[in-house]
């Protein structure tokens, strides 16, 4: 086969539409999801909570049986205790929609690579190892391609988030222990722990993620920032190589 032959093309139509979709999702998201859990508007529904608990046993009060102290103790506490679900429930949505927007990039990236390599390669194979590659493989991949992903500002970013779902899915293990070292920010800090009354020498987990919406902004502006480096054409003659694990899945391409 030719080496000029075109081995990936990447459509200028093909590109906005995924940025445009992306981009889409992540300002629904923001307007949508994102914007009801105000830390204002939570206070402010955690105090209503608390005037309606207060008012509900007010109905029940006996000034014999009942001291106005311990009502007003248990309204407090169905205040901390809704501002705390409504904190939770924040933090969950948040990494839903990281997860979302990082699982959806990466299957429209492998989904893109294999559509590509139909054209000049017809091993099934193939194709179902570039689906079940690690996400290290495909950057290994993407640099043999050209595209050094590794070596862009915007990585960092994607390869924390990549850690965080791993985490935030699998709960303990190598991607946690990964994410301490390389990426602490995203992992509560011992000043926090200090501040909550806990231990700095506290042993963190899955359960001491700390994600914001600046995080989750980072990491879609990154996605973003990938597509419009993606090369428009790279052709049989720019591939200098091909990563062993797909060469064993296809051992009928060669690239010299």
């Amino acid at each position: 086969m030719d080496s000029s032959y075109t081995a990936f093309h990447f459509w200028s139509g093909h590109r906005k539409y995924l940025i445009d979709e992306h981009q889409f999702f992540v300002s629904q998201a923001r307007q949508r999801l994102f914007a009801q859990f105000d830390d204002e508007e939570m206070k402010d529904a955690a105090d209503a909570h608390a005037e309606a608990t207060w008012e509900a046993m007010g109905q029940d009060f006996d000034p014999d049986r009942h001291d106005p102290g311990d009502f007003a103790e248990q309204a407090y506490e169905a205040r901390i205790d809704l501002y705390l679900s409504l904190c939770d429930m924040r933090e969950q949505v948040l990494f839903a929609m990281l997860v979302s927007i990082f699982h959806r990039w990466e299957k429209e990236l492998r989904d893109w690579l294999v559509q590509e390599m139909r054209h000049w390669m017809q091993d099934e194979t193939a194709f179902r190892r570039v689906w079940s590659s690690s996400f290290v493989e495909v950057l290994n991949l993407l640099k043999d391609l050209g595209l050094d992903v590794r070596s862009k500002p915007y990585f960092k970013a994607l390869d924390g988030c990549r850690l965080v779902v791993n985490v935030h899915k699998h709960g303990d293990g190598k991607s946690l222990d990964d994410l301490k070292r390389q990426y602490p920010e995203l992992i509560v800090s011992d000043d926090e722990i200090a501040k909550s009354g806990g231990s700095a020498l506290f042993w963190k987990d899955h359960a001491d993620l700390q994600i914001s919406i600046e995080h989750f902004k980072a990491v879609s502006d990154a996605i973003v920032l990938f597509w419009n480096d993606v090369p428009e054409c790279i052709t049989l003659g720019e591939i200098k190589k091909l990563p062993k694990w797909l060469l064993d899945a296809a051992p009928s391409i060669s690239f010299k």
